[in-house]
């Protein structure tokens, strides 16, 4: 079986320890290509075939008429590990009006052109029997799934772990709610193509299966627990490990765990809570999140690494945001 696998993210199992696809891949019997939206170079042991589009690629295509996409070899993106930032250099707005940053990026991407000789040419050579979209459906990746889906004629099957359509949500921005709707309208469009769409919840699954023409499921990580559980006896002071992303105001939830962790140890070193986190924090999350004493903050570490930290750590911390203005 060949494999379409489109993302928003790079591939890179050394920048993202979550390594869900690679979790999902490692050792499956299929060849695999990857389409993705972001800078950087692939690491992993499952795909050898890559397109790139950029941000800067797309914004060119309409400043410059040079059309986005460009097919990268694996000898290429074992050059190196780290994460090059060659996108758009907008802390500013992402920082003090993300809404904002989020519509001009959707515009960008929905007006932008993309190469379609060479994605073409990139499609036809791999062939695929099947397209599988790891993503949150931002219009950009919405319209890439139609692009692609129409050139190579094979199902598609779509992946989320975000709630992409109901209106639960917070905001006074206009922009945020111009972005949602839109967002709705261009999602339901696309299911219609869709043959399979994956979730994490329980709840979503059976909110979509109501409104959608699509059959949907559930689809989580998983894992080989192959050896009897040994019981670990804990000392103080007991180490809490969370690895991940602080989006979508999960960095709130981490703070009201650092501020127990502080209370509980205000008497002694019982607890120390270590995050580990390829997100950059502003300089008043950060001095919340890291006291140097019951509370740190580290950079990601490859997940080769991490496991290693997993196993010497006593509680895994899984952690979900709670703010419903957290979008």
């Amino acid at each position: 079986m060949r494999i379409l696998v489109i993302t928003d993210e790079v591939w890179n199992d050394r920048i993202h320890g979550n390594n869900v696809l690679s979790n999902w891949f490692d050792g499956f019997d299929a060849e695999f290509a990857n389409i993705y939206c972001s800078p950087g170079f692939p690491n992993n042991n499952c795909c050898n075939r890559y397109f790139q589009i950029t941000d800067k690629m797309m914004l060119k295509s309409i400043v410059k008429g040079k059309r986005a996409g460009r097919i990268v070899e694996k000898i290429e993106s074992n050059k190196t590990d780290k994460y090059i930032n060659t996108d758009l250099n907008v802390n500013f707005l992402k920082k003090c009006l993300p809404n904002v940053l989020r519509t001009l990026k959707e515009f960008v991407w929905n007006v932008g052109r993309y190469d379609i000789d060479l994605l073409k040419k990139f499609l036809d050579d791999f062939d695929p029997d099947i397209i599988f979209s790891v993503r949150f459906a931002k219009r950009k990746i919405l319209r890439l799934e139609n692009i692609v889906q129409n050139i190579c004629k094979c199902p598609i099957v779509a992946f989320t772990g975000d709630d992409e359509y109901s209106l639960k949500m917070f905001s006074f921005s206009p922009f945020a709610w111009y972005n949602k709707f839109v967002q709705r309208h261009s999602l339901k469009k696309m299911f219609k193509k869709y043959s399979l769409y994956y979730t994490l919840s329980d709840e979503q699954k059976d909110e979509y299966n109501k409104i959608f023409d699509c059959p949907v499921k559930i689809l989580r990580k998983c894992a080989d627990f192959d050896k009897d559980f040994i019981l670990k006896e804990s000392t103080y002071p007991i180490k809490i490990v969370y690895a991940g992303k602080t989006y979508c105001n999960r960095w709130k939830t981490l703070i009201e765990v650092t501020k127990a962790v502080q209370k509980i140890s205000a008497n002694g070193d019982k607890v120390q809570f270590h995050i580990y986190t390829a997100d950059k924090l502003s300089e008043k999350i950060f001095n919340k999140l890291h006291d140097g004493k019951c509370s740190f903050v580290h950079s990601a570490v490859p997940s080769s690494e991490l496991n290693l930290i997993y196993l010497s750590s006593d509680i895994v911390l899984h952690v979900e945001s709670f703010d419903i203005s957290g979008w």
